[in-house]
C-alpha cells in the first residue's frame, strides 16, 4: 500500500521502507511530481494540475513498475 508524509516542501509517497516518488509543494495551480521507482531507469518527473492529480501520477507510474517487474498483475489495486 502507498502512504504519502509530509516533509517540508514535498508529500513523499512510500511502500513499506521505501520512498518511491514525491509531489513537491508549490504556490501555483500546478504541481511538479517524480517517481523513483518505474518502469524506466531513470526517475520519471513531470507536472499536473493540482496536488491530487500529481499523486495520482506517482501512484500510476509504481502500479505499472510493479506489473512489469511480475510484482503484481496488471489492473490489481494492491497499492
Amino acid at each position: 500500500m502507498i502512504t504519502w508524509r509530509t516533509e517540508k516542501h514535498r508529500q513523499v509517497a512510500s511502500v513499506g521502507a521505501v520512498d518511491i516518488g514525491a509531489v513537491f509543494t508549490s504556490a501555483g495551480t500546478y504541481r511538479r511530481w517524480r517517481c523513483w521507482v518505474s518502469m524506466c531507469i531513470n526517475p520519471v518527473s513531470g507536472t499536473a494540475v493540482g496536488e491530487e492529480n500529481a499523486r495520482k501520477q506517482v501512484e500510476e507510474r509504481f502500479r505499472a513498475f510493479l506489473a512489469a517487474a511480475g510484482l503484481q498483475k496488471a489492473g490489481e489495486g494492491g497499492c
